[in-house]
């Protein structure tokens, strides 16, 4: 059998992978934020952790498996997932499932970064959960 080599720095897969951000990952991003993220990226942290790319999973979160602890949350927990999110609305309401009184909140069209994409719904969201996880706190303290 003949070893296969990705190019990863091949221009077709770079353009490839600039295509799938723009879907996935951040529908409209913010030019400085974008610069920020890029260039403050710990390269050989993600490669140790996920791998050389989205696609190829070989680094220490490959078989990682956290569901099972999920059942075990103790706390008021908030996942949010956009519309278009790499993550994928689907699964992320699977895992909420998993998770005692999770609540779920879908960023109409978004991508992965919802505070990019569509910021008030995700910050409403936040807001929300906040509100009522400190609500839900003082009702216990008394």
């Amino acid at each position: 059998m003949a070893t296969v080599y990705l190019a990863f720095d091949a221009p077709a897969y770079q353009k490839a992978l600039e295509e799938f951000y723009s879907r996935y990952v951040w529908r409209h991003p913010v030019a400085a934020d974008l610069d920020s993220t890029v260039k403050t990226a710990n390269q050989t942290i993600y490669n140790y952790m996920q791998g050389p790319s989205e696609f190829t999973i070989t680094g220490t979160l490959k078989r990682y498996d956290a569901t099972p602890f999920l059942k075990d949350v103790k706390v008021p927990t908030l996942y949010t997932v956009g519309e278009f999110d790499e993550a994928n609305p689907d699964i992320i309401r699977r895992n909420a499932a998993m998770t005692p009184g999770a609540t779920v909140v879908v960023v109409p069209g978004a991508g992965h970064i919802t505070t990019w994409d569509n910021p008030q719904p995700m910050l409403t969201a936040i807001r929300r959960h906040l509100r009522a996880a400190d609500t839900a706190h003082a009702a216990d303290a008394r």
